[in-house]
């Protein structure tokens, strides 16, 4: 699994005995372009401007929006909101998609 999507995936995901959650995602959809995850971000309220699309500044001082750093399809690196946290659960934001790798249950990627 070294060097491969499943390499950051534990065993009980793997397995499918536990649900997938966003820093499992390989991927992100917005707007039917991919994304690749880098699984690199940051809370929104402690987010610079650097990076981030003028479409999603707004979330920056938001500390309920978490950005992750993204490769887009020409290669450069951008930092979207891709998941929005209310009380104790954790969701897609902004029409957002993530891809979830395969597991041993499933060998297709999988989508939420």
């Amino acid at each position: 699994m070294q060097g491969t999507t499943l390499e950051r995936l534990g065993t009980a995901k793997f397995l499918g005995s536990e649900p997938m959650q966003r820093h499992d995602a390989v991927a992100y959809i917005v707007n039917g372009i991919r994304y690749k995850s880098t699984g690199r971000g940051f809370r929104g309220g402690y987010a610079r401007r650097a990076n981030i699309p003028t479409a999603f500044c707004r979330f920056i001082q938001d500390s309920q929006y978490w950005f992750e750093e993204v490769i887009g399809p020409d290669g450069a690196r951008i930092c979207l909101p891709v998941s929005i946290s209310d009380e104790d659960a954790e969701r897609p934001c902004c029409g957002v998609i993530w891809v979830f790798p395969p597991t041993l249950t499933n060998p297709n990627e999988t989508t939420r």
